[in-house]
């Protein structure tokens, strides 16, 4: 099911975790399985923003990363976001970011403003923006539990 940079990417976040709370398809159906496969960002200085690839099904079929420039998430070029979903035919996506080190996970103005242009860029082509989490050291932040998808 996943190609073999997609089996790399998640071996690297997964191993040594214990993923009981994803069944054998992969299913993601809830913000915590996306944060407890990425909580480890919070203690890391992270500069990527990591892409959730979703068939119809919700199930993971791909994580690909793009570059963060300065920690600024308004600063990815969103093309790329949208190339990783035409490359690998996924109609569903969630984006992931872990906040600097030491920073509570709470979207900036910038992120927020980010995330409006992605969901209204996602749904002019046809794709579902899922979710975007924020890790921080507090914990996660989800735009879609906090019903901030508009």
């Amino acid at each position: 099911m996943f190609s073999e940079d997609g089996k790399n990417l998640f071996k690297e976040f997964t191993s040594g975790m214990k993923l009981d709370f994803l069944d054998e398809s992969r299913k993601i159906n809830h913000s915590a399985n996306v944060y407890f496969l990425f909580k480890e960002l919070s203690y890391q200085r992270s500069k990527d923003l990591y892409v959730i690839l979703l068939n119809a099904f919700q199930e993971l079929s791909k994580i690909t990363k793009v570059k963060i420039k300065d920690h600024d998430v308004a600063s990815i070029d969103k093309k790329k976001i949208f190339q990783s979903l035409f490359k690998w035919d996924c109609d569903k996506f969630i984006l992931v970011h872990a906040h600097s080190l030491g920073d509570l996970a709470y979207p900036s103005e910038k992120e927020i403003k980010f995330t409006k242009e992605i969901k209204r860029l996602s749904e002019s082509l046809g794709f579902v923006l899922e979710d975007h989490l924020v890790i921080g050291l507090d914990g996660y932040f989800s735009y879609r539990d906090r019903e901030m998808f508009w």
